[in-house]
């Protein structure tokens, strides 16, 4: 069929209805619409099973992968594949249940994958040292993140990752590629593999969810939400955009808007729905204020400058801003990836103006607010894309960069109050400055071609050479 792509209906789902047909796992498409496909991909209904060209005449990049990441490293892969570096998959961690949905994942598809996690041993608690790497500041992320869901694991995790160090610095060197992608830098064996690449002065790619559909943010220097990325180089604010620059970020913008889709694109078992206000919550007139929640141990709550640690402390300023506002409401949204708690359940009751948002997608609670609180949210980029006015706690890409109110002193619901009252709208050619280098030179697109896999691959040639 012309005009067509292949696609497979993802395991996870039994059916879906798009563009009045049902299809299933029983009577699969394999072929869908370039329009559909665009619209589909981001939620997670189809996966691609095209095979990945086997050349590799420009090298080998290694894809070290954690438990159910394959997906994810495959839309990597293929951006290699297509300017001819070959990709390596190599599994570093599994679940301890034995997940093995990235070898089932690529075995689907052709593709081998080498596991340094089959071969792990118990842990004791008994730490080797490990000569030239630091072990204790490795794990120091992955050892807060631990601590902070309530676990006791110090000593496992600087035990595994002292065992797992020598088998990705022996793989490096047996291997030369030309360069190495992990999840980001900082759980414990992502950290492993990058320091190993350090030392071997191999190039490196920092990879994570990107801000829209289809996307990734890609890094050759530091996580974006640290304000020292690769996107503080590329980003020129007083550099005018060409009138297709503008026209192309209007475009992505409007089409984006109009699939109503975000960063997490399906319901979770947190979040039973994925659509607009839920029943009860009335604005009627009133001017909103929106909460949006964070998961308690993520990377953007250690890593960065934020004034407030915990997404129960964020609901209670807002609440506490909006105190007797009765031409406002706040209206609260939780991570969809996390639960609501007892103390966030009881600040919502305890304030007569205030409602929870548990089944509600991003763009939906978006659309309905004046102002959006958070602390440093992707949900804030998303509402700098809607125009919304945002009020910060936290760094991020997008704060500090006159389209934010920005606090960083002091969490005082007075001054919360009066900055979203009379807080003027993000300038409007400043803001498409910005996004025009996020979406067009900061992200990889899995379906959009911007040049930014050509470009890491020039800069990891460059490393080689030298």
């Amino acid at each position: 069929m012309p005009n067509t792509v292949p696609m497979e209906l993802d395991a996870r789902r039994q059916s879906v209805t798009a563009e009045g047909v049902r299809w299933s796992r029983e009577k699969p498409v394999r072929k869908v619409t370039l329009e559909a496909a665009e619209r589909l991909r981001g939620t997670g209904y189809f996966q691609d099973d095209s095979p990945l060209p086997k050349a590799g005449k420009r090298g080998e990049a290694l894809l070290f992968l954690r438990a159910g990441q394959a997906p994810t490293f495959w839309e990597i892969a293929k951006g290699l594949a297509a300017h001819d570096v070959r990709p390596v998959f190599c599994e570093i961690h599994r679940r301890r249940n034995g997940d093995g949905t990235n070898a089932e994942f690529l075995a689907r598809r052709g593709e081998p994958m080498l596991s340094l996690a089959e071969l792990e041993p118990p842990f004791r608690g008994e730490q080797p040292a490990v000569p030239g790497y630091d072990v204790e500041e490795i794990t120091r992320f992955a050892r807060w993140r631990w601590a902070r869901k309530g676990y006791e694991a110090d000593a496992y995790l600087m035990a595994r990752t002292a065992w797992l160090i020598p088998k990705v610095e022996k793989l490096i060197l047996e291997r030369q590629p030309l360069l190495v992608c992990t999840w980001g830098d900082m759980c414990h064996d992502s950290r492993a593999a990058l320091e190993a690449a350090k030392r071997a002065n191999v190039a490196y790619v920092l990879a994570e969810g990107g801000f829209f559909p289809n996307t990734l943010t890609v890094d050759t220097r530091e996580m974006y939400f640290t304000r020292r990325s690769e996107f503080e180089r590329l980003w020129s604010p007083e550099k005018p955009l060409s009138r297709e620059q503008e026209q192309n970020t209007s475009t992505f913008l409007a089409r984006w808007r109009a699939s109503g889709l975000s960063k997490y694109n399906r319901p979770t078992r947190f979040q039973r729905r994925y659509g607009g206000l839920d029943e009860g919550v009335s604005v009627a007139g009133r001017k909103v204020l929106l909460v949006a929640c964070q998961t308690t141990a993520d990377a953007t709550m250690y890593y960065p400058k934020v004034l407030v640690f915990n997404k129960e402390d964020l609901v209670r300023l807002a609440c506490a801003a909006m105190e007797g506002m009765e031409d406002w409401v706040v209206l609260v949204k939780p991570h969809p990836h996390e639960g609501v708690g007892d103390e966030i359940r009881e600040a919502v009751t305890q304030t007569p103006n205030a409602f929870l948002l548990e089944n509600v997608s991003a763009q939906s609670a978006i659309k309905s607010a004046d102002a959006v609180l958070t602390i440093n949210s992707t949900l804030g980029l998303e509402a700098l894309c809607c125009g919304k006015r945002v009020i910060t706690l936290g760094d991020n890409i997008y704060t500090g960069r006159g389209l934010t109110a920005d606090l960083r002193d002091e969490a005082d619901p007075q001054v919360v109050r009066d900055i979203a009252m009379a807080m003027p709208s993000p300038d409007e050619e400043l803001l498409k400055r910005f996004l025009h280098a996020v979406i067009f030179e900061y992200l990889y697109h899995y379906d959009l071609p911007t040049g930014r896999m050509e470009g890491l691959i020039v800069q990891a040639e460059r490393q080689h050479r030298r």
